[in-house]
């Protein structure tokens, strides 16, 4: 009996991209608690040692977040491994896995820099806009390329640019603006950790004086970002339906428009409470679950299709 199947190394690609949400989600919990710096000014280890003593509450959660980071990187490892072994030479499946491995190594880097050069809790220097804009756009790579390994290990149909061109253009652009909305609301929400307001009135003062700093200036944008990234992305979902894809392309298509509402709500309750941690949390895991979505439609709208749904490989 074979150790490594097809449905193993699918079952372990769906695991990965699980866990990878969730060590984004406690790296959110990182940022929003000022823990950033709860290893001190050294990485990989914590605080010069590879167990620290957790004298203060920051530095448990920032190890765990490098401890979360650990485990993300041997599931790559084993899953890289099952995919090279069950997966033939120019398999899509190994394409995805090396994009996959690319974007761990950088998403390791930049958050390395980010802790090397001071780049952590209240610092609110131009350059940590920056690094943090850097470290969520590769951190959506990552996650895209980690979505789609997990889309042609599940059988998903060969992507086909040349095939499903009159869907690129919609897909293109729901994605790059559900891009740079994570992008602005990273900011957003690094504005509301370093300046928090003591109310919605004090958060718009903030946000109308021109004395504030940048960030408070950029926060600003993402509500607007938000409307007009839901825009494009119905837009897109119903300009792909209306062209009658895959089953699959149409399943996602319909989520992403429900997460879009989530969304949205999620984003409103968060303003009006004033950005509590878990509601932070809350927030971007819809953002993370709408991202992957837009990832699934767009390889399932590009995908090569007969009268019968064409596997590869």
């Amino acid at each position: 009996m074979e150790l490594i199947t097809r449905d193993k190394v699918a079952k372990l690609a769906w695991v990965t991209l699980a866990w990878n949400v969730i060590v984004i989600l406690w790296g959110e919990v990182v940022r929003a608690s000022l823990s950033g710096n709860g290893c001190g000014e050294h990485w990989p280890l914590c605080g010069g040692h590879l167990i620290p003593t957790f004298k203060v509450v920051a530095t448990l959660i920032e190890f765990l977040h490098r401890a979360s980071t650990g485990v993300d990187a041997c599931l790559l490892v084993a899953l890289a491994i099952g995919i090279f072994k069950v997966f033939p030479s120019g398999h899509p499946a190994r394409k995805a896995m090396t994009a996959s491995i690319f974007f761990t190594f950088t998403e390791a880097l930049l958050g390395g820099a980010l802790v090397l050069f001071g780049l952590v809790d209240q610092v609110a220097s131009d350059a940590r806009v920056i690094a943090e804009a850097t470290h969520l756009t590769n951190t959506l790579l990552l996650t895209a390329a980690i979505t789609v390994t997990a889309w042609v290990v599940s059988g998903g149909p060969k992507p086909d640019i040349a095939h499903g061109k009159k869907y690129l253009a919609p897909a293109s652009a729901a994605l790059i603006s559900a891009l740079l909305l994570c992008v602005s609301g990273g900011i957003a929400g690094l504005a509301d950790t370093i300046y928090p307001p003591k109310s919605l009135a004090d958060a718009l003062r903030q946000d109308i004086s021109g004395a504030s700093p940048i960030m408070i200036h950029l926060r600003v944008w993402h509500p607007i970002a938000a409307i007009a990234a839901i825009v494009v992305i119905v837009w897109a979902t119903r300009t792909i339906i209306r062209r009658d894809p895959s089953p699959d392309a149409v399943r996602f298509a319909g989520w992403c428009q429900a997460l879009c509402l989530l969304e949205f709500c999620a984003g409103l309750l968060n303003v009006v409470i004033l950005a509590p941690i878990w509601m932070q949390v809350v927030h971007l895991l819809f953002a993370e679950l709408l991202w992957i979505n837009l990832v699934l439609m767009t390889a399932a709208a590009l995908a090569r299709r007969k009268s019968s749904v064409e596997k590869f490989g």
